[in-house]
């Protein structure tokens, strides 16, 4: 565990406090009160001081320290340290496109002896708003009942009354009020930060069921292939190129951190992983700007990059299509089952070399990595290969 860092909110807001906890307040004796020659207009000012600080402390004995800064205790991060993962591998799967006559349990009485021992459930805000947020607790139950433990939960899809675009598609647009404060000045979660009390009610839930939190899906998705190959590395995305998320990477840092926040506070043993990134380049742009809203700038509000605020490394991967290595510039794409593991390593490593170049691993804890979606089509898709033999082989292989 590396030391606990102080955000520079804290120190630039608190010198008053610093000063009295090392001075009289606690009854040492401060230096400029020690004992002296005697000096006329020294015991003045000696005596000066000592009335100012006997008043100040009287101020804080009496109920007015609500007018003064605190001393905030340092807000721990991902910077800092990470939970610890020992448990063994889990193969899973993701329950979406199915038989629509299928219940959840059902799907899961069919993949658990099938080797299965986790999977990827959804625990949307819309979802939960309409039919209550314990709507999952016995299926819950019986996935830990059959040995379906330590499960993945994608946390996303506001309410149309809490997104940014009540009109549009729920599960690509942003919510609002992601700027609002966390906290009420009690501690309580603010309700008014819309996500902030989405995340607070659905972990209090399902707490003893799921490990990783994965923050959104996919908001890296975009058409602008060759932004992703250039312009993102240096520039932030542009929101119009994001349609899984259609605002900013400062914004989607900010969600980052508001449910690190509130996760922490439900469970600080919990893990929390990125929306199943598949652009290096996103992952670059998340560990190089804040959550400022103002082009991502470092702050006294917005003290830490994006890195601080998850402790797994999500992503996407579908083999069909090629890979090029950030470490030698060779591109993969051949589709064969040995290349179509070893394209999903690339991508692994490119990810955990972004990672290493922003000191992870090295002066902050290193990450951890989990692939929330993958799989080769049954049969060819615009071109791009696909069979059950293709399909069958490339599963085998990770196992």
């Amino acid at each position: 565990m590396k030391s606990k860092r102080y955000s520079l909110r804290t120190f630039a807001v608190n010198p008053l406090r610093r000063l009295i906890v090392k001075g009289a307040w606690h009854g040492n004796t401060p230096v400029s009160l020690k004992r002296t020659p005697p000096d006329n207009r020294r015991q003045k000012w000696v005596t000066v001081l000592a009335l100012m600080l006997l008043i100040l402390n009287l101020l804080l004995t009496d109920g007015f320290t609500a007018n003064l800064p605190s001393l905030q205790a340092a807000v721990t991060t991902a910077n800092d340290t990470i939970p610890g993962y020992t448990d063994t591998f889990r193969f899973g799967t993701n329950m979406g496109h199915r038989n629509d006559n299928w219940t959840d349990s059902q799907y899961s009485d069919l993949i658990a002896p099938l080797g299965m021992n986790s999977f990827r459930v959804k625990l949307p805000e819309n979802y939960l708003n309409e039919f209550g947020y314990n709507i999952a607790l016995s299926n819950m139950q019986h996935y830990q009942a059959i040995g379906l433990k330590n499960l993945t939960a994608t946390l996303g899809v506001p309410t149309a009354a809490h997104s940014k675009a009540p009109s549009g598609d729920l599960e690509a647009n942003a919510p609002a009020n992601l700027y609002q404060p966390v906290f009420n000045a009690d501690g309580s979660i603010n309700a008014n930060n819309y996500w902030a009390s989405y995340v607070y009610q659905t972990v209090s839930v399902y707490k003893p069921y799921v490990k990783i939190w994965e923050i959104w899906n996919e908001p890296d998705f975009t058409d602008n292939y060759a932004a992703t190959q250039a312009a993102w590395y240096s520039s932030p995305p542009n929101p119009a190129d994001l349609p899984h998320w259609n605002d900013t990477i400062f914004s989607y840092i900010r969600l980052l951190r508001v449910s690190y926040e509130v996760i922490k506070r439900v469970d600080p043993n919990a893990l929390i992983a990125t929306g199943g990134f598949g652009y290096e380049s996103f992952l670059d742009g998340v560990l190089r700007y804040t959550d400022n809203p103002n082009n991502g700038a470092v702050s006294s509000e917005y003290p830490l990059a994006g890195g601080a605020y998850f402790e797994v490394l999500s992503y996407h991967y579908y083999p069909q299509f090629g890979v090029k290595s950030l470490a030698t510039g060779q591109f993969n794409n051949n589709t064969d089952s040995d290349s179509n593991i070893a394209k999903l390593l690339t991508m692994r490593d490119n990810f955990r070399g972004k990672l290493m170049a922003y000191k992870y691993g090295s002066r902050y804890p290193a990450k951890y990595f989990i692939v929330t979606e993958s799989g080769i089509s049954s049969q060819p898709i615009q071109g791009y290969a696909g069979s059950m033999e293709l399909l069958r082989n490339y599963l085998i292989r990770l196992k």
